[in-house]
């Protein structure tokens, strides 16, 4: 009977130690310059076991500085239309006297998808938003990330 409990614990024990898979970051950058305007993308991408857990994107982009109130007042006001959804928030903020800072972030695992539907209505396309949930890792990759580097 020991020895069955101890060959147990040697095959479950893994398990229990790693979650059965533990969560992984993908890191992806890309920066790009359009007359001489600089912007800087960053997504990370948090998966398990090949699912799509969580996408949060940071980017800070340049611009005429006569511009970034507006922008952000703008972005803001686009915000706070997804801001109150479980699972969703998005933040303008201003990076420095060029730049904006536009940071979003999709948790599947929280996000109230019956809400984003009843909020937004027709103009709620479905599948179009929750393709990336359903992706694996690398279709995701290979589909939203052509052009970043990552890691």
């Amino acid at each position: 009977m020991k020895k069955k409990i101890m060959m147990l614990s040697f095959i479950v024990l893994p398990f229990l130690i790693t979650g059965c898979g533990s969560e992984k970051t993908l890191t992806c950058t890309k920066e790009t310059v359009i007359d001489d305007l600089k912007t800087t993308e960053e997504i990370k991408v948090s998966y398990k076991q090949d699912k799509i857990l969580k996408i949060s994107q940071t980017t800070i982009e340049e611009m005429d500085p006569d511009v970034i109130d507006t922008t952000i007042d703008f972005g803001e006001s686009f915000a706070s239309a997804f801001n109150d959804i479980d699972g969703f928030t998005i933040k303008y903020s201003k990076e420095n006297n060029n730049a904006v800072k536009y940071e979003m972030t999709m948790d599947y695992r929280k996000m109230d998808m019956a809400k984003l539907k009843e909020k937004f209505g027709d103009d709620w396309n479905d599948e179009e938003f929750t393709k990336a949930k359903d992706m694996n890792i690398e279709e995701f990759k290979n589909e939203q990330l052509a052009g970043y580097t990552c890691k």
